[in-house]
């Protein structure tokens, strides 16, 4: 266990050994103020740590809280911060912090930058439970050209172009808030290199805000002409908010593709599927789930998909929306960028 961020743990494979390390969980009273034990990714045997978010503040078994039936029960006599329920949910729009309406009525808290975060904590456990959920695959065949030159210790520039969440939005280091953990591909890339020992050149021309339609719009300025080896494209959330038909999507992504291979021919792309928005938020839940099963159809040579939409479906079946979102609508924090990281590590292996 450690009070800082360090890159290897974060990397770890959440489907992989028996121990989680840094979990984040939101401590959300009940409407008549109780606090309900808090499921994790995992039914925990024990739990090894609790930690205030940025990892300063180390909280104390018995005290603080206790292990009960594999969840975290937060002991209403400790000092861990809870966040009440009128703090979260409010009747009417709040002047003194950012909200959404709520699909069943009312609003909801939204925060940008750390305002997540800062109410969440931090937990590492071990558990002999094994993931049930879908593995993500080894698709390195598919990327030959790109293996070979990290095999071969050669130059090798990387490309991100998509939206918000391409960007790293929320991750505590863009926002400057302990424990300042990566963006996921700055979590990918470096370990990438401290694997193949090959220089890697990461460019970044993500935006906030935007869909294909725009991708396209700018695919040859932002993404083509920096002549990418490996471009990774993440679209998806804003079209899916915005009910953009599957063709369209589709016709638009393979449109990028095309525009970046009319400068490289031998560009290889990695297309992630998109994380799922907060389902109870209104106007953001759309046809985001539909474009997996088209993107999976231009998988080939040259093209893998990594799939973090079935992965985030598996750990909402299990966590809670707010426990692992950066803005409690469509960004991710720590824990969920993570694995987006993880995802990408292992679509690149073998």
């Amino acid at each position: 266990m450690s009070d800082r961020y360090e890159r290897s743990t974060y990397v770890s494979y959440y489907w992989q050994g028996n121990i989680t390390e840094n979990e984040s969980v939101f401590p959300l009273e009940s409407r008549d103020g109780h606090l309900h034990d808090i499921a994790l990714m995992y039914p925990a045997d024990e739990i090894l740590e609790v930690r205030s978010s940025d990892l300063a503040t180390l909280y104390t078994e018995g005290k603080d809280y206790i292990l009960h039936e594999g969840k975290l029960r937060i002991l209403s006599d400790g000092v861990i911060p809870t966040v009440p329920y009128d703090g979260y949910f409010f009747e009417d729009k709040p002047e003194d912090c950012g909200s959404f309406p709520c699909r069943f009525g009312g609003h909801i808290f939204f925060a940008e930058k750390d305002g997540m975060h800062v109410r969440q904590i931090s937990v590492s456990y071990r558990h002999s439970a094994e993931w049930n959920g879908p593995v993500p695959g080894a698709k390195g065949g598919l990327l030959p050209r790109t293996l070979a030159k990290l095999e071969g210790g050669e130059p090798l520039k990387v490309l991100v172009y998509g939206d918000s969440i391409s960007t790293g939005a929320n991750s505590t280091k863009r926002v400057e808030a302990a424990p300042y953990a990566e963006a996921w591909f700055d979590m990918l890339v470096g370990t990438l290199e401290d694997k193949y020992s090959a220089p890697i050149e990461l460019v970044n021309t993500a935006v906030g805000g935007t869909a294909t339609g725009w991708g396209l719009e700018n695919a040859k300025e932002l993404a083509a002409d920096h002549k990418p080896d490996l471009a990774i494209i993440g679209f998806g959330m804003n079209d899916g908010s915005g009910r953009v038909p599957v063709e369209h999507y589709i016709t638009r992504t393979i449109g990028i593709m095309n525009c970046i291979r009319e400068q490289n021919p031998n560009v290889e792309f990695i297309l992630i599927s998109t994380m799922m928005p907060h389902a109870i938020v209104a106007r953001f839940l759309g046809n985001q789930e539909e474009y997996l099963p088209e993107l999976m159809k231009l998988e080939g040579e040259s093209c893998a998909v990594a799939n973090i939409t079935d992965m985030h479906k598996h750990l909402l079946a299990r966590k809670r929306y707010y426990d692992m979102s950066g803005n409690n609508v469509n960004h991710p924090n720590d824990f969920l960028a993570r694995l987006y990281a993880q995802v990408l590590l292992r679509t690149l292996e073998k």
